[in-house]
């Protein structure tokens, strides 16, 4: 596979990811690579040995076994509430008073705290942990996601009230 052809995989997936996610085409792509640290060169690579195993099937008049194709899995984007998505679509936002977008490093130039994507993971695992400790046992899925709920309720209560005061269009 050339440059060129491996550079337009890259692109049409992260285009993929964001139709998936439900964010707009100008979501910015160093903070989707910040919640979801992919590595989209070994994706592509995946994707085009898929795509080549296909094709020589279809050239032979085969099928294709599902067990011969190799899967890429993307982390986290199961045990994620609708909240998340409503936080990720406000890094689109544009600040009006320091004429450039919103991020989560921004976020915190104007006193948003816990919004940076380390930070909010290591807070979402922080509280799945503590929930498995008072539990005594596993925690249920829906007890985590309604704490998941909850903590980004929160977060995007304080990102909201500063897009209100600072963003041109919100």
């Amino acid at each position: 596979m050339t440059l060129a052809g491996r550079e337009t995989i890259v692109a049409k997936l992260r285009v993929s990811l964001k139709k998936f996610l439900r964010l707009p085409n100008s979501f910015s792509s160093e903070v989707l690579f910040q919640v979801f640290p992919l590595d989209f060169l070994k994706w592509a690579d995946v994707e085009y040995k898929n795509c080549r195993i296909k094709w020589e099937a279809r050239l032979n008049r085969g099928l294709v076994s599902v067990e011969s194709l190799e899967r890429f899995v993307i982390p986290r984007v199961r045990n994620l509430p609708i909240e998340f998505n409503k936080l990720l679509k406000c890094f689109v936002s544009w600040c009006g008073a320091c004429q450039r977008p919103f991020s989560p490093e921004h976020l915190e130039e104007h006193g948003v705290q816990g919004v940076k994507m380390d930070v909010l993971f290591e807070n979402l695992d922080g509280i799945r942990r503590s929930l498995c400790e008072m539990r005594g046992r596993k925690a249920m899925r829906e007890e985590i996601m309604e704490a998941y709920s909850c903590h980004l309720k929160g977060i995007l209560n304080e990102v909201e009230s500063v897009l209100n005061k600072y963003a041109r269009s919100f």
